[in-house]
């Protein structure tokens, strides 16, 4: 099984340089990290031991901005374990095919992006259990 969930949020939180720039994206991309983690979570208390959580982009940028990843040092545990997911993209997925595919309109952002161009962002997230 798997719960796929999407964050729908303002273009300009998510687009454009002044969106990069001021980290306007880190409140989501947290709440993106929260919803899987929240998901995974229950999906343990059920049973489903093995459930794994995916979320958007990179956790370095998120979590551990101006720090080295721990995670990196040989030995050494992540220092957000229950909050930081490894990215759908870092895994091999193609999310812009996976949300075409159960039927949601989502865009390419970035810096270059003019904000009002774009209708929304969205952020995904995955729970896969077994």
């Amino acid at each position: 099984y798997a719960i796929f969930s999407k964050l729908e949020v303002p273009a300009e939180k998510l687009a454009g340089p002044e969106a990069k720039e001021k980290r306007k994206w880190v409140p989501y991309s947290r709440k993106i990290c929260e919803i899987v983690g929240k998901i995974e979570a229950e999906a343990f208390r059920d049973g489903y031991y093995l459930a794994t959580g995916f979320a958007f982009g990179s956790c370095k940028g998120l979590f551990c901005p101006k720090i080295e990843c721990s995670a990196l040092t040989p030995g050494q545990p992540c220092r957000f374990p229950l909050k930081a997911r490894v990215s759908m993209e870092g895994a091999g997925m193609d999310v812009y095919a996976m949300a075409t595919k159960v039927g949601w309109d989502i865009y390419p952002l970035g810096t270059a992006a003019p904000p009002p161009d774009v209708p929304f962002g969205a952020l995904l997230g995955l729970v896969l259990i077994y």
